[in-house]
């Protein structure tokens, strides 16, 4: 990790050009959900809502597990959306579909700040990997 971060560290401060090359191969659309899924949105519907009501009987009487019942009331609402409203759903899609802000321009623009800090991360990793780790007799 500490390799991997100094890497790219230093690709982020000395070439934004490879970045930008990068980024541009990984902004892909590799997989299209929408068209596959089109034909079994119910069944996943379906699925989602027993999961959901499952959650909730096996955790409810647990009160220190309340983020399990926030999930599980979200895995229900989708449930539904899927069940009841596919059109609806495939709106929701469109819209979240579209970029509002671009993270390419952002992280280009604060390259050289994320370079220092990944720099700073790969010395940190690389301080407590070989230093930290050493018995306090072998220093």
């Amino acid at each position: 990790m500490g390799l991997l971060s100094l890497l790219l560290g230093l690709l982020f401060l000395f070439s934004p050009e490879a970045l930008s090359s990068i980024g541009k191969i990984f902004n892909r659309t590799v997989l299209a959900l929408d068209e596959m899924l089109s034909p079994i949105k119910t069944i996943i519907g379906i699925i989602l809502v027993l999961v959901s009501g499952w959650m909730l009987w096996s955790v409810f009487p647990y009160a220190g597990l309340w983020y399990l019942n926030i999930t599980a009331y979200v895995i229900l609402f989708f449930g539904l959306l899927f069940v009841f409203f596919p059109t609806g759903l495939k709106s929701i899609s469109d819209i979240s579909n579209r970029v509002l802000l671009s993270t390419d321009d952002l992280v280009l623009g604060a390259r050289k700040t994320i370079g220092v800090l990944l720099i700073m991360l790969s010395v940190y990793i690389f301080y407590s990997a070989f230093y930290m780790v050493l018995p306090s007799r072998a220093r």
